[in-house]
This record gives structure tokens, sequence and C-alpha cells, in this order.
């Protein structure tokens, strides 16, 4: 059998199958990145906004609790008293507060005196301190009043700041002027200090108390925070570890940053969020910092898995189509081949008809060509069965003996010969039933106007191949006065 052409069922319709598949796969792969990407972004920023809610949170705490610190020292109490037992409170509730200072003014006058009080109440020599600029302090210039840290309350033993001119550090003048003049918390950039054999790097936030009398300076009190110790207790809970959050002073942000977390493979700062955090007066910047994990990882994983489905679908579906094809071809042969049996049978059929056409109309030729010699002899046809009764017989048979072929069809031939000559017709039939071949006898027919008709019968034996003899085939010609002749 040979296959149809058609190549193409097994080898381009199983390869585009395999092409739709990859294609839908690539295009469903993605739509669910661009998808899970805008999701994981959408999740960094509310993270990122949910960090900066909770540091602006933590941060305005400290700045109601200063205030409320500040507004405390009310006139007509015993200050100092007030100012431990609300600082206490203040450092036991917030880890990050390093020192609360109050600050007054001190005339030159007081200097020795003050001096000699801060140095009996801490068991160490206080000296007025100035800031200088390696950042250590020394003993202050004399001047005509100091602005003085006079009570410090503080985690470490060592009170850092107590006797420090406060006005000396370069940092802490312009917002100790903004909170003194304009009623409100003023807060300083990050600022190191080394002082009474301690150090410290903090953020300074500066509050006015109330005045004590309109002719007396006011009092200010201070709060030292740690930025790296505020944002370290807020930042493991509200960021994942795919994600980096750094804070800069808005002022300084070329400098070391105030707070920086664990650093991230694969950072992606073109995806950075920003976000500004009030601290008073300054800003900082919440800087958030994606990595490739966070914003691509799920969306990696996931199209990992539309691919290996998709392929895995696609060969199937391949293998499908190849194996539809060759069902398909194998229908297209057969068929093909039953196309052509079916060709070769109408040839075949046309053949046999044409020639069973041209072998009838032989046979017919042939047929009529024996009836009319028959008729031209003046004779005729019939058949006989085996107990000699006619089947068919020539219409010639009216003309020579006067009845019609339907009358005798049934009826013995003996019943058209004269007597006399009916044992010779039956001695006829025996002859040719048993030799089997062609006889010859003359007989006289009687005609229905009881005159005699003398013939020739030439009788033939028909032979059946299942069930042996099957009757006579026999002609019979007119002889007026011939004599009989034998065979």
């Amino acid at each position: 059998m040979t296959p149809p052409t058609g190549r193409w069922i097994l080898v381009w319709l199983p390869a585009a199958v395999l092409a739709a598949g990859l294609l839908a796969t690539g295009l469903v792969s993605w739509l669910v990145k661009q998808q899970l990407d805008n999701n994981s972004r959408e999740l960094f920023e509310d993270q990122h906004l949910e960090l900066a809610e909770e540091i602006q949170s933590a941060i305005n705490q400290r700045l109601n609790l200063l205030n409320m610190v500040a507004s405390a020292l009310q006139p007509g109490i015993n200050r100092q008293q007030m100012f431990n037992q609300q600082s206490g409170l203040l450092l036991r509730r917030f880890p990050d507060v390093l020192t609360l200072d109050r600050i007054a003014i001190v005339p030159a006058s007081e200097r020795s005196f003050v001096e000699q009080q801060l140095s009996s109440e801490n068991n160490q020599y206080i000296t007025f301190g100035a800031w200088h600029a390696d950042c250590e302090t020394v003993t202050a210039a004399n001047d005509d009043d100091y602005q003085e840290v006079v009570q410090v309350a503080e985690r470490m033993p060592t009170a850092i700041t107590l006797g420090l001119v406060v006005n000396t550090v370069p940092h802490w003048r312009q917002p100790l002027e903004t909170a003194l003049l304009h009623e409100k918390t003023s807060a300083t950039a990050q600022t190191y200090l080394q002082r009474n054999g301690s150090q410290q790097t903090s953020v300074r936030l500066f509050r006015a108390c109330p005045q004590i009398a309109p002719d007396q300076p006011r009092e200010i009190v201070s709060l030292a925070l740690s930025p790296q110790n505020l944002i370290q207790d807020i930042v493991p809970g509200n960021i994942s570890d795919d994600m980096q959050a750094t804070v800069f002073d808005l002022d300084q942000h070329l400098k070391l940053p105030l707070f920086a977390s664990s650093k991230i493979e694969h950072p992606l700062p073109g995806l950075a969020i920003r976000s500004a955090l009030s601290v008073a007066d300054r800003e900082w910047i919440l800087t958030s910092t994606p990595n490739s994990n966070l914003i691509y990882g799920e969306s990696r994983r996931i199209r990992e898995l539309i691919w290996l489905i998709g392929a895995a679908g696609s060969l199937l579906m391949a293998a499908l189509a190849w194996w539809l094809g060759k069902r398909i071809r194998f229908e297209m042969a057969a068929r093909a081949e039953v196309r052509k049996h079916l060709s070769t049978a109408r040839r075949t059929n046309e053949n046999a008809r044409i020639e069973k056409d041209a072998l009838k109309r032989a046979l017919n030729d042939s047929e009529q060509r024996s009836r009319d010699l028959v008729e031209l002899a003046g004779g005729f046809i019939a058949d006989l069965d085996e107990a000699g009764r006619f089947g068919y017989i020539s219409p010639q048979i009216l003309a020579l003996i006067g009845q019609p072929p339907g009358s005798l069809t049934q009826h013995l031939i003996t019943d058209v010969v004269i007597e006399a000559d009916q044992e010779r017709l039956r001695q006829a039939l025996a002859e040719c039933r048993r030799d089997k071949h062609l006889t010859r006898t003359d007989l006289i027919l009687q005609h229905t106007d009881n005159y005699p008709v003398p013939v020739t019968l030439r009788i033939k034996p028909l032979i059946d191949t299942l069930n042996g003899y099957a009757g006579f085939r026999l002609s019979g010609i007119s002889r007026p006065g011939q004599p009989e002749e034998p065979l």
C-alpha cells in the first residue's frame, strides 16, 4: 500500500501544534509575570509605607513625651525632682532614648558654685565644658552667662553632657534658638560627643519649658535618642529579608546613614521607594530597596511552573496531533487504495459490460441467424424436458402443423406425431439420452386439418453439470415427398 502525498500531516501539523502551544505558554507566562510583578511591587510599597508609618509613629511618641516632660516643669514646683520623675518614666519606656538633659542659664557669678554642686552630686569633678572641633570638650572660657546642662537623666553612670555649655556645639545653636523663639520642638543633626570619659552619637530634640518669671530666662529640656536603636526595634517585624531599609538626614544625605538594615544580594536601586519622616523641624529620608527575589522571585517560580506545564502539554498535544495525523494519513491511504480498487473494479465491470453487450449482441445475432436459418429451411426448434414435454417452441410450428406455440407448452411431443411414428420417436429419444449425441429421425407430424406433415428431426441431449441429463433440444425441417435417410 503506497501512502498518499501529505507529509505535512506527520511533520508540519505537530510542529504547528507545538509552536502554538509554546506561543500560548509564553503569552500566559508574560501576562502572569506582569500581574505577579505588579503585585510584588504593590506588596513592597505596602511594606515600605507600613514601615514609614511605624517609624513616624515612634518619633511622634518621643516628641509628645518630650513636650509632656517640658510642660511638667511648671513654675513654683521642684523642677529637679519633677524632671527626675518624668525622665525616669521615659527612659524605662523607650530604650532608644539615651539621655534627657535640663538646660538652664547660669550667670558667670554662679559658675564656681554650680560646678562644685554638680561635682558633689555626681561624685566626680565637673567643670563647664565647651565643644571642640575634634568632638571632645575643653574647659569653657569665661563669659557673662552660660547655657548649661545642669541636670542629666541617662542610662550610663557617667553623665556625658553634665556641665556642657550647649551653645558651643555648632549643630545645636540653631535648634536651641528655634526652640526658645518659636515655642516648638527643634531637632539637631546626628552629633558625636565625647566627654567625662564617655562618648555618644545621637540626635538631639530641644523643647523650651514654661517661663518661671517674665524676667527669668527659660529652661530647655533636651532628649538624646539613637536613630539606630529606634529604627532597629521597628524594622525586623515590618520588612522581609529581601528588602533593605536605610534612613538619612535630609541635610546630611551624603554622609553615613542614621540607620541601615542588613545588606541584600542583587538589589534593585531603580525600584527603590523613598518617604520623608518628620522629626520636629528636620526631615529624615527613609529609602526601601528591594532585591530581585522580592520583585521577581514569585513570578519566576510561577513562570517556571507554567513553562513546565505548558511545554509538557504542548509536547503531549503535538504527540496527539502526530498520532491523529498518522491515523488520517493511514485513512487517506486506505481510501486511496479503495478508490484505486473501485476504479479498477469499475474498469473491469465496464469491460465486462462491454464484453457482455458484445456477447449478447453476438448471441442475439447467432440466435436470430439460427431462427432465420430454421425459418428459411421451413422448420422449427423446440426444448423438451426429460418426459418429452414441450418447454420452448419456436413460432414456426404454427405454419407447420397449424398449432400456436402456447397451446403446445407442457404437452408431449408424441401428441403431434402420428401414431405409427410415435414408437420411432421414443426410440430416437432413448438413443439420444443413452449415447449423448445428436440423433436424427424422420417423422410425420399431424396437422390440425388432418393431413400428414413429413419432417426430419435432429435431437440433441441437454446435459446439466449438477444433475446430469436435463432434457432435449431439437429442430424440425419439413421434407415434403422426401424418403427417410439414415444419419
